[in-house]
């Protein structure tokens, strides 16, 4: 299993594979790489990526970034996108890269409305194949985290700028 970061732009479908999620979008180049507006950078770049990474994170994604990582035996995709505009891009993103096999677990999260659902991948093409209006069941209540208040202080910086 793959143990590569990715970034995926949910307007373009453009994506770039990165060591680490924060530190990536610290820097100038990368974030008008992977199309980071210019507000959420500048509130970005308030913050130190090792200190402050899910407050960070939480921007970016609501600037309409999908955060995926592979580990030893899942791949975790998070976004705060509505499911019906993320879940298109991952497939999409999947089927570029081939990442999953039929029988790898995905983790997917919507950090905003603070659901999830766990699945293999080839449940997951199949649930993202039907109309969105059926997705919902799949998705259930994701518990606070220890990180649960840095997601919520990168929603609320980001609400303020307009994302």
């Amino acid at each position: 299993m793959t143990r590569d970061g990715y970034w995926i732009n949910a307007d373009t479908g453009h994506f770039e594979q990165i060591d680490d999620h924060a530190e990536y979008l610290v820097v100038h180049d990368n974030a008008v790489r992977i199309g980071l507006g210019q507000e959420h950078e500048k509130l970005i770049r308030r913050f130190d990526w090792d200190l402050s990474r899910f407050i960070i994170l939480t921007i970016a994604m609501e600037a309409g970034l999908i955060r995926v990582r592979g580990h030893e035996d899942r791949i975790t995709c998070e976004f705060t996108l509505p499911l019906k505009l993320a879940l298109p891009r991952l497939v999409e993103f999947f089927k570029k890269t081939g990442l999953p096999g039929p029988f790898t677990l995905l983790e997917i999260s919507n950090l905003k409305e603070m659901i999830g659902a766990e699945m293999l991948w080839k449940d997951f093409e199949i649930l993202a194949a039907q109309s969105p209006e059926t997705w919902s069941p799949t998705f259930k209540d994701i518990h606070q985290f220890p990180e649960y208040e840095y997601v919520q202080e990168g929603l609320r910086l980001s609400a303020a700028i307009g994302s």
